[in-house]
């Protein structure tokens, strides 16, 4: 198989800009298509683990990243109750030692506009926004797309194309008729607060994560430590809008979380411009997540592929190694249906495994009373180094391992 194949990415997110730049660093011709007018890096803050920086350094990115990154020296378990630790698990320097890379927390905008960047510089990488794609079509030579440029429809046609749309995916939609994502029942709270208004009780060189019944928190620094993330995860019985609310009512949030002590609510009260988003997954179903991301030739990668609860930091970490494994099995020359074939046998093994992870996270997070004692007992008294190699199979993963 020719390494010079023409290329088509549907979406311009973390995920779909990933693999252009890997796609496009084996020889292909690749056009990213976004739906809007002009790429913009936006969202929250994001954690990248050492699986996600070791990709993103073989691309040339990580280096931009370390500028507006921060490297927490810990993640800090916190009860709600009391606001007190229960324990820190490691990372920093023993997180380096480890794996050869550190544990970033970053302001997504910040991981996105460095990957657009090195898209907008690389001569076989071409970007089209307000491209809309609206249908897709398999043939004997490829997949042809239906998209709107503006209000004008136009077709387009590549030798593969890559469903990068995020968790509402046309693409998966058109071409793989997998059942919508569901509702998880749960909302996520984001705020940033300034640096300069974090009481001094707040440790910036550490994450912290805050356990309480049916809810919880997650609190690191981002932008170089000039803000302080939050995210707090609290039920919600429906949902209104799949895209969630801007400027909501904080005191809405502190009304759901009966218990949390007071000084995490006086935290909560600093942070600005607070946002509400709903939060869906792709569950593991027949016909989904337990099937298959490749259909002709046509692939699905990121949260079109998988969209998973976020319970354990690894929703961007999966899409930036879907798109490594992809431009890797793609460049093999065994042609391209036995490439896509073996990337999916590839990638969902240990995305159904790091997915369950997630789901099991959520239930030990979330647990009350006399539960919750137990489980602040065992993390109090389990040794902090063990808690980060629980995570070895998840943080020494390499592309070359994975495909040797």
């Amino acid at each position: 198989m020719a390494k010079d194949l023409s290329i088509i990415v549907a979406g311009g997110g973390i995920a779909g800009l990933t693999a252009a730049l890997a796609l496009a660093s084996r020889g292909n011709r690749v056009t990213v298509l976004d739906k809007a007018e002009r790429i913009q890096p936006i969202g929250a803050g994001i954690q990248l683990s050492p699986n996600a920086i070791r990709i993103l350094d073989n691309l040339g990115v990580a280096d931009d990243l370390r500028y507006s990154a921060t490297v927490p020296q810990g993640i800090q378990v916190v009860s709600a109750r009391n606001a007190r630790p229960v324990t820190t698990i490691p990372l920093g320097a023993d997180a380096i030692a480890k794996y050869g890379l550190p544990y970033f927390t970053i302001h997504r905008p910040d991981l996105h506009a460095a990957l657009l960047a090195a898209c907008e510089t690389n001569p076989d990488i071409e970007i089209k926004t307000s491209t809309r794609v609206s249908d897709a079509t398999q043939h004997r030579n490829g997949v042809s797309i239906l998209h709107m440029n503006g209000s004008r429809p136009e077709t387009m046609s590549c030798d593969l194309l890559v469903g990068a749309d995020g968790i509402w995916s046309t693409i998966r939609h058109e071409l793989f008729a997998y059942k919508p994502a569901g509702f998880s029942g749960r909302d996520a709270w984001r705020a940033l607060i300034p640096a300069e208004k974090v009481p001094s009780s707040i440790d910036m060189d550490f994450t912290r994560l805050v356990l309480a019944r049916n809810t919880h928190g997650v609190f690191y620094p981002v932008s170089a430590g000039r803000y302080l993330n939050l995210v707090i995860v609290a039920p919600a019985k429906t949902t209104e809008s799949k895209a969630g609310r801007q400027n909501t009512d904080v005191e809405e949030l502190i009304g759901k979380l009966g218990g949390w002590h007071s000084s995490l609510q006086d935290l909560m009260r600093l942070g600005s411009s607070w946002s509400t988003w709903p939060m869906f997954t792709i569950t593991e179903t027949r016909g989904a997540l337990q099937n298959k991301w490749h259909n002709g030739s046509a692939v699905l990668i990121g949260d079109a592929a998988h969209g998973m609860l976020p319970f354990a930091a690894q929703g961007a970490a999966m899409g930036i190694e879907d798109a490594a494994i992809l431009a890797e099995c793609v460049s093999r020359g065994d042609g391209l249906q036995k490439a896509l074939a073996q990337y999916s046998t590839l990638r969902l093994p240990r995305v159904q495994k790091v997915a369950r992870l997630s789901r099991r996270n959520g239930e030990l997070y979330h647990m009350g009373w006399p539960f919750s004692l137990m489980r602040d007992l065992t993390m109090r008294f389990t040794p902090p180094g063990l808690f980060l190699k629980r995570q070895d199979w998840i943080y020494r993963w390499r592309t070359q391992d994975s495909i040797a």
